[in-house]
């Protein structure tokens, strides 16, 4: 479609709703919406790059949210502080606007992100690495996270995290696994003498780790929006193409992580 026909084709959705004219064919509403779709995904495209029915079917699922994300943060907070300025000269109101729309989200997503960049950089975590995470959350608040496409489960860090991660376009996995913890027999042995003389008690515990991967849809949406900011914040190289990695990460527990306690 050209600017053009799309320009028409939405003054004559905009007459139906106003009911002064017919309804849109089914394929005039296919071909306004594969425009739009393709303008998202493709943004240098002007809508005129052909998209897949797998496409859309991944925008109209999570991509259009996902798109969304990575738009506020190509803003930029002073871009988005200029365009809120705009919007509300436009409006041609004072106050009832929230003169720092744009902009606020951007610092929202910007520091959720930060939040996760030690998980984002070992590729891994438990629910325990989540604790500065869930601290920025609720600071900000579960409502205005949920604005940025995140669903939110206060009970639940680790599932919080899991949303703001699929909605960037990471594959996240999770693993059941035992962790050893072992038990000084003696309060009279240390830890040290009753490890290296095996009189240890060892005993299992589960826990749930969760590994993350780049899926394809990120590196390609990478391609058409990620500034350098956004690159740091995904953990990108600046001005580097990213490759999917691939396979499933293999998580090993340190043995620093083991946790050991004395009893009598």
């Amino acid at each position: 479609l050209s600017q053009e026909q799309v320009g028409e084709l939405q003054k004559r959705a905009q007459q139906v709703r106003s009911k002064s004219k017919g309804a849109l064919t089914e394929q005039e509403q296919n071909s306004l919406e594969r425009y739009f779709i393709s303008s998202a995904i493709y943004p240098e495209s002007e809508g005129q790059a052909v998209i897949t029915t797998e496409e859309v079917l991944w925008y109209n699922k999570s991509g259009k949210k996902t798109i969304g994300a990575l738009r506020t943060l190509r803003l930029g907070h002073e871009a988005g502080l200029a365009k809120d300025k705009d919007i509300a000269q436009w409006l041609e109101v004072d106050g009832g606007y929230d003169a720092k729309y744009h902009a606020r989200n951007n610092q929202y997503l910007v520091r959720l992100l930060q939040a996760l960049s030690p998980v984002i950089a070992s590729g891994s975590y438990r629910s325990a690495d989540l604790a500065g995470f869930m601290a920025v959350v609720k600071d900000i608040g579960a409502t205005e996270v949920r604005k940025l496409g995140v669903k939110v489960n206060l009970t639940s860090s680790a599932e919080t995290a899991n949303n703001l991660l699929s909605l960037m376009q990471w594959e996240v996995k999770g693993k059941e696994v035992r962790v050893s913890k072992f038990v000084s027999p003696s309060l009279n042995v240390s830890i040290e003498e009753a490890k290296d003389a095996k009189t240890k008690v060892e005993t299992k515990a589960k826990e749930r780790i969760y590994s993350i991967s780049r899926t394809d849809w990120q590196t390609r949406l990478i391609t058409n929006y990620a500034t350098d900011e956004t690159r740091a914040l995904l953990g990108l190289p600046k001005d580097a193409e990213t490759e999917p990695e691939d396979g499933e990460m293999v998580i090993e527990v340190p043995e620093a992580d083991l946790e050991w306690c004395a009893i009598s």
